[in-house]
């Protein structure tokens, strides 16, 4: 047999041919890293208001404040009191009753009238008198209130119960009469109290 020839040119690519088949999906890779946290977002508008809650029951009543009005002769000494009349306030005197005159805010209801002052030189009692003074327009009228309170001689303190009522607007005053008409000056003064 002869050698062999030499090989021929190669001929022109043949045409490219179909796509084969996908294959199958590999398997899934690892968690990539977490990223970095965002810009924090601007804030949401206000949401609309509420409705009103429903109102809560109403408390229990506290318990009822003290009821009672003290007063007297202040400071300086009662004088001679026999022929004269002595009007005491809240804590002075006077021999003109409208100098001792103060007006009650509220009615005010009491039934006990307490009063102190000195004992007297010559046996004499002395007499506390409730006054109450109604104002109207431009004129006042002051009446006697029918609970008073008596320092029986020989003692220092009294007691008169009774009924008392003062109105908001009224004025009140004690008068005090009769005590000795020789007492010094130097003699004490009065005090008085009204309770319910």
């Amino acid at each position: 047999m002869g050698a062999t020839g030499a090989s021929g040119v190669a001929g022109p690519a043949g045409p490219t041919g179909a796509t084969g088949a996908t294959g199958a999906t590999g398997p899934r890779g690892p968690r990539g890293l977490r990223g970095q946290r965002g810009p924090r977002g601007p804030f949401g508008a206000t949401g609309a208001t509420g409705a009103t809650g429903a109102t809560g029951a109403t408390g229990a009543v506290g318990p009822a404040g003290p009821n009672y009005l003290l007063g007297g002769s202040g400071a300086d000494p009662l004088s001679a009191l026999t022929g004269n009349a002595v009007f005491t306030g809240i804590d002075s005197q006077s021999t003109t009753e409208s100098n001792q005159w103060h007006v009650l805010p509220v009615a005010m209801t009491f039934h006990h009238f307490y009063c102190t002052g000195p004992l007297s030189s010559d046996g004499s009692s002395m007499t506390f008198t409730i006054d109450i003074t109604t104002f109207t327009g431009s004129t006042s009228t002051t009446r006697h209130a029918a609970l008073s309170c008596v320092i029986p001689a020989g003692q220092v303190s009294g007691v008169g119960t009774g009924h008392v009522t003062f109105s908001a607007g009224q004025a009140v005053d004690v008068l005090v009469s009769g005590g000795s008409v020789s007492e010094p000056t130097t003699a004490g003064g009065v005090s008085w109290g009204l309770a319910g």
